[in-house]
């Protein structure tokens, strides 16, 4: 019993020794001996003030927000993630300038730079991407080229027949392509062009087996449409008749090799009821004689003379009006 008092006696004293010891470094600082903040780090420590292991710098989760984080190369704690949120600081959501710009290959990570153009395309894509795609696809021969001029696109196409090209004519016709055709032919060369109701042209070239097809408008202004008008109504024998006022002027032609015989003059964008309005006017022009008319369904007619045995003839398909003036009286 003496012994087991002595030996707690004595236990009490080095007890007390060690806490009066004079030591300069308190190892407690950094551990989460009597931590009730729940930061991880030391608030207080028996016998004591904490005293600071490094710098005076603010410890870390000190919740001070303008604290830069820590990066790869200034890293205040060695035994944490390099990559990780410094304790108690809240991510900004903001990329900083340092970032790297570049994708790992070396490569810019978004393109600004134009599209990427190419020099050649297959048929299929050139045709949907320029003035072609108004016409019937060509589909024979073989695709080899491609051209742009002005308001006209063209593509070249080698190894085709001419009997591949006068069906392919038939296809333009089939399609509206009817309207101003023109054909001409040399010793190795033939081109065929004809419009639609909306003036698009079709340009045919065929030369040594090979065809380029062209596609687009004419830059036609519009005081020279009017000035082409009235030059035909006051010049040709189309002065005779009334004038037609509505619709789009397409075109105009003559009935003999030196237009005395006859002038017709064609409308595209024409209405039924403007055409028998039209045919009121022509009657009341004084063409009532020897009638010929049709007014049934679509397509209507009006042909017949005047006194001077002038022959005016009105022509509508349902889409595009031809209207004509003939000199007859040698046929009488």
């Amino acid at each position: 019993m003496k012994l087991s008092k002595y030996i707690a006696i004595t236990v009490l004293s080095l007890s007390l020794a060690i806490s009066t010891c004079g030591c300069d470094k308190d190892y407690t600082v950094g551990t989460p001996f009597e931590n009730t903040d729940g930061s991880g780090n030391a608030t207080a420590t028996p016998g004591g003030e904490a005293v600071p292991t490094e710098s005076t710098d603010k410890p870390e989760g000190s919740g001070d927000k303008t604290t830069p984080a820590p990066t790869k190369t200034d890293n205040t704690n060695p035994g944490s993630d390099p990559t990780a949120s410094p304790t108690g600081t809240e991510p900004t959501g903001e990329a900083t300038t340092d970032i790297p710009t570049e994708a790992p290959t070396g490569e810019p990570a978004t393109v600004t730079s134009a599209p990427i153009s190419r020099d050649k395309f297959d048929r299929a894509e050139y045709r949907n991407m320029t003035f072609l795609i108004w016409l019937p696809a060509f589909e024979y021969g073989a695709f080899t080229g491609q051209e742009s001029k002005g308001t006209f696109d063209y593509a070249v196409f080698s190894e085709v027949t001419k009997e591949e090209v006068l069906a392919y004519v038939s296809q333009l016709k089939n399609a509206g392509y009817n309207l101003k055709v023109s054909e001409s032919s040399t010793s190795d060369t033939w081109t065929y062009t004809a419009c639609n109701e909306k003036d698009w042209k079709a340009v045919l070239t065929y030369k040594n087996n090979t065809l380029t097809l062209g596609s687009g408008f004419e830059e036609a202004k519009e005081d020279d449409q009017n000035e082409e008008l009235r030059r035909l109504y006051s010049t040709t024998m189309l002065q005779y008749i009334p004038e037609f006022k509505s619709g789009t002027f397409t075109g105009s032609s003559s009935s003999g090799s030196s237009g005395a015989d006859g002038n017709y003059i064609m409308y595209s964008g024409v209405t039924k009821d403007n055409v028998l309005s039209y045919i009121e006017q022509v009657k009341s022009a004084g063409y009532i004689y020897a009638p010929e008319e049709n007014y049934e369904g679509s397509s209507i007619w009006y042909i017949a003379l005047n006194e001077e045995s002038f022959e005016c003839s009105v022509e509508f398909d349902g889409t595009s009006l031809k209207i004509g003036c003939t000199d007859c009286s040698e046929d009488q």
